[in-house]
């Protein structure tokens, strides 16, 4: 309740809240339909495979997991260059929630050096950079079969972002927020159909060779996705 529409363009819309308690949090909700082919364990491979930003995410140069605590849950930090040097430390895990709701939830927050003293994290952006703050983030991910009988993707990212870090009019931090949002939406199916058209073709692709190397994927996300799929076909009579 509270979203008021932001950003719309042709693959999502993006809303803004106020955070009920706090002025400066922003809360983000950006939501789409992510076809044309684009497959759920791709996405999921994407957003998993953090060492692989800066493959695909909007202005990332550099990211890299900074520990694997478990197969669904790691430690991971990523910079961004734009108006400003940004970069992040969150740790993220997965919800597997296929057979009761239809999708896969993944859960993050910024961390804290203090709550990780034996994994050192990298120094914050010189020289005016910022590190920013996500109080919350979560991405939920559904495989869907769109129109024509394809695979697709339902693909919702609610972030909570604090805003007092960022020495920057809150004007601008809200305009940013707004529009990078949404354009991580277009950036992750741009990835998954690449993927998918060098899987068709034998074309060398970093997260198709991930994928290769680790057993994960093939004995439980893809099982568990393809299942998913091909009971919505059946439902859908295709």
């Amino acid at each position: 309740e509270g979203w008021t529409l932001a950003v719309e363009n042709s693959v999502a819309k993006t809303y803004t809240r106020p955070d009920a308690q706090r002025d400066d949090v922003l809360w983000t909700k950006t939501e789409g339909l992510l076809a044309g082919g684009v497959r759920c364990q791709d996405v999921l491979a994407i957003w998993r495979e953090t060492p692989l930003f800066s493959e695909w995410m909007p202005m990332c140069a550099a990211s890299k997991m900074l520990k694997k605590v478990t197969h669904i849950d790691q430690l991971f930090w990523f910079m961004c260059r734009g108006l400003t040097n940004t970069d992040a430390v969150m740790e993220a895990y997965g919800i597997d929630a296929i057979d009761a709701l239809g999708a896969v939830l993944i859960c993050a927050k910024s961390s804290k050096q203090a709550d990780w003293p034996g994994d050192p994290f990298p120094d914050p952006p010189r020289y005016g950079g910022i590190r920013v703050l996500m109080e919350a983030l979560h991405i939920l991910v559904e495989p869907v079969v769109d129109e024509n009988g394809d695979d697709a993707v339902r693909a919702v990212m609610v972030m909570a972002s604090d805003l007092s870090v960022m020495p920057l009019p809150t004007f601008l931090i809200k305009f940013m927020l707004k529009h990078v949002v949404g354009l991580l939406f277009g950036a992750q199916a741009n990835c998954a159909r690449k993927m998918a058209e060098a899987a068709a073709t034998g074309a060398p692709n970093p997260h198709n060779a991930a994928i290769a190397a680790d057993d994960f994927y093939s004995s439980f996300v893809n099982p568990k996705v393809n299942a998913r799929i091909a009971k919505l076909k059946e439902e859908a009579g295709r």
